[in-house]
C-alpha cells in the first residue's frame, strides 16, 4: 500500500517579514561580492533600546536633509550608524535612508568607484546597502554613470541568490544587465523569485 501525501506546507508572511527576508539576502548577497559585512546599528540615547535593522529603516524621514531615525519605543531622533566588517578591521560610518543616499549623489556621477570609495565612505557603502551598486543609484536619479562595477565571476558568486533575490537585485549589485541573470537563472532551471522584478 502506498500513501502519496499531496499536501503543501503555505507559509504566509507578513510584507514586513518579507522586506526583512529580502534585506538580509541583499546583505548577504553584497558580502559574498566584496568579502565585506554590513549591519545597521542603532541603540536610542534616551532610553537604549536596540532598533533592529527595519525599525532603523521605518524610523527615516523622507526628507533629505535629516539623517536621523526614530526610536519606535521613545520617538527620540538619533544618527544610525552602518557597520562594515572587512577583512582588515570593522568600521563605523554614517548610515543614510534610500533617499538622503539619492540626494547625497547629485553632482558627484564623475567620480570612478575607487575614488566615490575612498571620498565619500558613508554615502558610497549606503549606496551598496540601498541599491547594490552606483550605477543602480545613479539610474535612479536618470543619471548615466559611466563606469563600471563588474564583479569577476559573478556567475558562481551569485548561484545561491538566484531564485531568492529577483533578477533585477542581482544585476544591480554585480554590474550586469538584468537579461544576463534571468539567462544564467534559466540555464540553472532555477524558478524565479516569487517578487520577481
Amino acid at each position: 500500500m502506498e500513501i502519496h501525501l499531496g499536501t503543501r506546507l503555505e507559509i504566509s508572511l507578513s510584507p514586513e517579514q518579507r522586506l526583512r527576508i529580502r534585506l538580509n539576502l541583499r546583505l548577504a548577497l553584497l558580502e559574498t561580492l566584496s568579502n565585506d559585512r554590513y549591519r545597521a546599528k542603532a541603540t536610542c540615547p534616551a532610553c537604549n533600546r536596540r532598533l533592529t535593522s527595519m525599525e532603523i529603516l521605518k524610523g527615516f524621514r523622507r526628507d533629505p536633509r535629516d539623517y536621523t531615525t526614530r526610536c519606535p519605543r521613545c520617538g527620540h531622533r538619533f544618527n544610525a550608524q552602518l557597520i562594515l566588517t572587512t577583512p582588515s578591521g570593522q568600521i563605523e560610518l554614517q548610515l543614510f535612508c534610500a533617499e538622503q543616499t539619492l540626494n547625497q549623489l547629485l553632482g558627484k556621477d564623475c567620480f570612478k568607484p575607487i575614488e566615490f570609495m575612498k571620498v565619500f565612505p558613508s554615502v558610497y557603502r549606503s549606496v551598496l546597502f540601498h541599491f547594490g551598486s552606483l550605477k543602480a543609484a545613479f539610474t535612479k536619479l536618470k543619471v548615466n554613470y559611466r563606469y563600471s562595477e563588474k564583479h569577476l565571476q559573478w556567475q558562481n558568486k551569485v548561484r545561491r541568490f538566484l531564485g531568492r533575490l529577483p533578477d533585477a537585485v542581482i544585476a544591480s549589485a554585480v554590474g550586469v544587465s538584468t537579461s544576463s541573470v534571468r539567462k544564467l537563472r534559466i540555464k540553472l532551471d532555477i524558478a524565479p523569485s516569487r517578487d520577481n522584478d
